[in-house]
């Protein structure tokens, strides 16, 4: 439960679940000694979750305290949480997430309430599939991914409810239901034949988490090694791991990702200087058209200035994406 809170911010559920899970043994316990048992348990519990989580709190706080509490708290509860948008916006999220893995799940989510129709009373499984529910809830952008939370408990609700209707054939005979049920398997199945397994890593990724250049990382990076050498330093603004790696050069900055770069004290400073110094700048620079949205713009508009001093957009990639290419000898 420790390792999953500080993974992400839905793996918080993972500390209430093993909660219930403990109750659960000693239920419905109407005497001191249930009661006593119960809160045993959960004082293992935290002492256990202490053990893991307050060790690696201490550990972040004394080597980058404000990356870290912005990574696993204030961006987690503030900057992608239920609490983070209006709650139109994450309505309709919600809804277009769930219609896109929907077709997937369809089959499992049928079978799960066939089972609960024809008597299905698994209290720990569907504890779990709630939880899980609720912890894909806890983000406020949805992404199609996150269902991955739910998909094993569904998985085993599903083959009880297929199990039940399977032995309920013997008696009254249910054939609406089952071919339904066959419709839908036939249907996940389909979509993740005709959908997902025929395309390309990158189009894999982005159905998971709609980031437009994940379409485009093979080809910039290819960009990249063709038009470099080894030695040559890259840098891809401001979260490229997917474009520099890919491309077999170095990042001239070692932040890959756009959070440690801003709230990393002195990070974006560093930044600033290298686009700016002759002897340092990476060759090529990539860029997105749209000004990006920081804590900090004033730092983003000055790095796009050092940037237009300093070098040429040398190709345009779709989607707004430019490649910058170094001027020897250009001014500061």
């Amino acid at each position: 439960a420790a390792a999953a809170a500080m993974m992400k911010q839905s793996g918080v559920m993972a500390l209430a679940f093993a909660a219930i899970c403990v109750a659960y043994a000693h239920w419905p316990g109407t005497n001191w000694s249930d009661v006593r048992r119960t809160l045993f348990g959960w004082t293992a519990l935290v002492t256990g979750f202490s053990s893991v989580f307050v060790p690696s709190l201490i550990h972040g706080l004394l080597t980058a305290p404000l990356d870290y509490l912005d990574a696993v708290f204030h961006f987690r509860w503030v900057g992608a949480s239920l609490w983070a948008y209006p709650m139109g916006y994450q309505a309709l999220q919600f809804f277009l997430s769930f219609i896109v893995v929907l077709p997937a799940l369809a089959v499992f989510f049928a079978g799960a309430a066939w089972g609960a129709i024809l008597g299905s009373r698994n209290r720990f499984v569907w504890t779990w599939l709630m939880i899980s529910l609720a912890g894909v809830s806890i983000s406020g952008d949805y992404f199609a991914h996150y269902y991955i939370h739910a998909a094993p408990p569904l998985a085993i609700l599903c083959a009880d409810g297929i199990g039940r209707l399977w032995d309920r054939r013997r008696g009254p005979p249910f054939p609406l239901v089952t071919r339904l049920m066959a419709g839908l398997a036939g249907l996940s199945l389909g979509y993740m034949l005709f959908t997902f397994l025929p395309s390309s890593p990158e189009e894999r990724l982005w159905r998971a988490s709609p980031e437009p250049r994940y379409l485009l990382s093979r080809s910039m990076a290819a960009y990249l090694n063709t038009h470099t050498e080894p030695a040559d330093r890259v840098y891809v603004a401001y979260s490229g791991a997917d474009v520099v790696y890919p491309s077999n050069r170095m990042s001239a900055v070692k932040y890959l990702f756009f959070r440690p770069l801003f709230f990393t004290p002195g990070a974006y400073a560093d930044l600033l200087e290298l686009i700016a110094d002759p002897d340092r700048r990476p060759k090529y620079v990539l860029l997105d058209r749209t000004p990006f949205n920081t804590p900090f713009k004033q730092d983003e508009t000055e790095f796009r200035r050092r940037l237009e001093a300093g070098y040429i957009a040398e190709t345009n990639f779709p989607a707004g994406f430019v490649m910058y290419r170094r001027v020897e000898g250009s001014p500061r």
